[in-house]
């Protein structure tokens, strides 16, 4: 285990900032970086046990607040103009700024996230492709479109400001999902994907996973028996040990 640091790293998007956590090592050599993103109506603080083991093992991870993605997040912007689209923009600014950075390997350059989060990284990979190595992906809610039409047949049926995650979403949330096919959006990523998810998940079933490794060129799908949508104690390790195994073997193909 390598002795970590971290230190606040805001990245600005024309006129958003971008809060963010760098776990990174004091030797002055560049590290495989992980960039994690959190769930909808999440902070930082929710992916912080991932972030902190995986620098531990020898990673630069970088964590941040999506714009306008949670209420207690420090990131400026409303959740009321947040979209898993603007959210994808965020992420792209961070890659390219990240891929800057003293302490990345920019050649070894992961996205992780839960939830919304690895929707999001799963879009931006694919548009990406060959800057992004990997990609870690837990109970990914590759539902979201389905879910918006489940609510709202038409754009016109969409209110102002809808409930949402502990929060309230606008009409930007949902209005671009209702005729968007997310998994067109994943198969030009070739390089290796882990998507790990709770067999027992009753907010993203593990379907939408399943589903999602038949568009990849390279995908490893780890159900978790018992497990929902989040990873806690036991669960939480059992992610950890299979996302480092799988980023061992992944830079060992490299």
């Amino acid at each position: 285990m390598l002795d970590t640091k971290v230190k606040t790293v805001n990245i600005q998007r024309k006129q958003t900032t971008l809060v963010g956590q760098l776990y990174y090592h004091a030797d002055g050599r560049q590290h495989p970086t992980i960039i994690f993103c959190p769930g909808l109506g999440e902070d930082v603080s929710f992916v912080a046990g991932y972030a902190q083991q995986l620098a531990a093992s020898g990673y630069t991870v970088y964590t941040f607040d999506f714009s306008g993605g949670s209420i207690t997040g420090w990131s400026t912007g409303s959740t009321l103009e947040m979209s898993i689209f603007t959210e994808a923009d965020d992420l792209r600014r961070v890659v390219r700024v990240l891929r800057q950075r003293p302490e990345v390997d920019a050649s070894q350059l992961y996205l992780a996230g839960e939830s919304q989060g690895g929707a999001v990284a799963a879009m931006v990979a694919n548009d990406l492709n060959q800057q992004i190595a990997g990609l870690l992906l837990l109970y990914p809610a590759f539902i979201i479109p389905d879910d918006a039409r489940k609510h709202y047949q038409d754009i016109d049926a969409i209110p102002e400001k809808i409930p949402h995650a502990f929060m309230a979403v606008g009409r930007a949330y949902y209005e671009p999902l209702l005729n968007y096919d997310i998994y067109a959006h994943l198969f030009d990523f070739t390089r290796p994907v882990l998507i790990i998810h709770g067999e027992a998940d009753r907010v993203v079933p593990i379907s939408y996973s399943r589903c999602a490794a038949r568009y990849y060129a390279q995908a490893t799908l780890r159900p978790i028996p018992g497990a929902g949508h989040g990873f806690y104690g036991r669960n939480e390790q059992v992610a950890i040990q299979l996302m480092l195994a799988f980023l061992s073997q992944s830079q060992s193909n490299l």
